[in-house]
């Protein structure tokens, strides 16, 4: 009997887990479900080591719950602002202040707060290499050299603009970096490699010619 009151104590508290962490919105404890928990904890309660193990086991299971909701906490907060900032980059009107609050949040949380700011901006980063990748794809192609550099000095200083409005100064160098690797550097790269394989065509041909 002792061992099937820990299974339903158990069984409940896993249910309240996936409660508090969003994942059945629609769940709640019956009034019979509470009153089986009350009876399983005042029957148990009669044992002094099963006072101890009820004390560490809700202790535990509160520092396992604290844990997992902030993780799920974290991941909508890192969606909305990734979000948000896309929307910002596309001429959409935000929020400003809800943005500077949620990245003030993890910054004024301590040490936990921090890395839970860095992952963030882990994730702002990949979507904004994402989006300027895309579009350089979209644009080197059509565009003459110098019309390509210009339009990525004019998104450099647009999104400059725009981050510094809610990033910290380090977050928007390391930002505009990786809209220059996307943009710049990786293309720069494949048109030294086009110019050198233009050289040598030419030379290979003035060769022919003189023969």
């Amino acid at each position: 009997m002792e061992e099937e009151r820990w299974r339903l104590l158990n069984r409940a508290i896993t249910k309240a887990k996936v409660i508090l962490e969003g994942y059945a919105v629609n769940e709640v404890f019956s009034s019979e479900e509470y009153v089986t928990c009350y009876d399983c904890v005042y029957y148990l309660c009669h044992s002094s080591t099963n006072q101890v193990k009820l004390r560490h086991g809700f202790k535990r299971a509160m520092e396992e719950s604290l844990v997992s909701v902030a993780k799920v906490l974290d991941q909508r907060l890192t969606n909305v602002t990734v979000i948000l900032i896309s929307q910002d980059r596309h001429g959409r009107l935000i929020d400003q202040n809800l943005l500077q609050c949620f990245l003030r949040y993890y910054l004024e949380s301590g040490e936990e707060g921090k890395i839970a700011y860095c992952a963030m901006f882990e994730a702002i980063l990949e979507d904004a290499a994402t989006y300027y990748s895309q579009l350089a794809t979209k644009w080197y192609p059509t565009l003459s050299w110098d019309n390509y550099v210009q339009k990525v000095e004019q998104c450099k200083v647009g999104e400059y603009e725009r981050a510094a409005k809610y990033l910290q100064q380090p977050s928007v160098e390391r930002l505009i970096q990786v809209v220059h690797s996307e943009m710049i550097k990786k293309y720069a790269d494949k048109r030294t490699a086009e110019e050198v394989n233009s050289m040598v065509n030419e030379i290979s041909a003035m060769r022919m010619e003189d023969v």
